[in-house]
């Protein structure tokens, strides 16, 4: 299967791993190993990006008026809008709109709203990563309405030639959210995820990863993101997530 990060999906859609199963509310089905009372935040735009030709390239991207929600479990984040075809989604060409699985609901917009409502109303746009997949965290402080509060994931997908595609998740989050926090709180549960697994990692690696456990967070510049990364990941596209 080709992951996108992102797709549409329903209740009715059959599990898999690279998306999260929904009830029929559209919220996501919790398994076990996501333990209990998950961080739950607002989310009001979203955006992925790629690395083309050393910089980064927006293949689509939300207006801030989205309605999402971000979940931080013990295994993985998952990401959940509902209302994406209503929003306004900022794209290089039509072609990435369909990649995600947005080209059928985007097209409504120039149909009928009714008829969009009524195919749309059971779906949502969704997608999760888990912890092993991330490769690094960013995160952008509040500084006024030009700059909201963002975090950023980097992940790598295996193609078909085996090698590696980058691409990174960007959510902004509502204002008012400290998004230092949110990093912090991610990356303790990514690091907590290898830390558990830690039987698996070289020495030096284990050692980077205790590491980074206990020092600060870097401070951004104003409009910046500051970055940690991390020094063992896995690809997304491996059938094995979990040890």
């Amino acid at each position: 299967m080709n992951f996108n990060i992102l797709s549409v999906r329903s209740a009715d859609d059959e599990p898999t791993t690279w998306y999260p199963t929904l009830d029929h509310a559209l919220a996501p089905i919790f398994e076990p190993t996501d333990g209990v009372d998950p961080i739950t935040l607002p989310v009001s735009g979203l955006s992925v990006l790629i690395p083309i030709n050393g910089q980064l390239q927006r293949v689509l991207g939300s207006t801030t008026d989205l309605d999402g929600l971000l979940w931080i479990t013990n295994q993985r984040i998952i990401v959940r809008c509902k209302n994406y075809d209503k929003v306004t989604w900022n794209r290089q060409n039509t072609a990435n709109t369909i990649f995600f699985g947005l080209g059928t609901e985007v097209a409504f917009h120039t149909a009928s709203k009714l008829y969009r409502r009524a195919k749309s109303a059971r779906k949502a746009f969704v997608g999760h990563l888990h912890y092993p997949w991330i490769r690094s965290v960013q995160y952008q402080m509040e500084e006024g309405k030009k700059f909201p509060p963002a975090v950023r994931f980097r992940m790598t997908k295996r193609l078909q030639n085996q090698t590696g595609q980058d691409m990174y998740l960007q959510l902004v989050l509502k204002g008012g959210t400290d998004s230092s926090d949110v990093a912090r709180q991610i990356i303790q549960r990514c690091l907590a995820w290898w830390d558990v697994d830690q039987a698996g990692l070289a020495p030096e690696v284990r050692t980077r990863v205790q590491a980074l456990q206990v020092m600060d967070l870097p401070v951004p510049d104003t409009g910046m993101m500051a970055t940690v990364d991390f020094p063992v990941f896995r690809l997304t596209n491996t059938d094995k997530v979990y040890p």
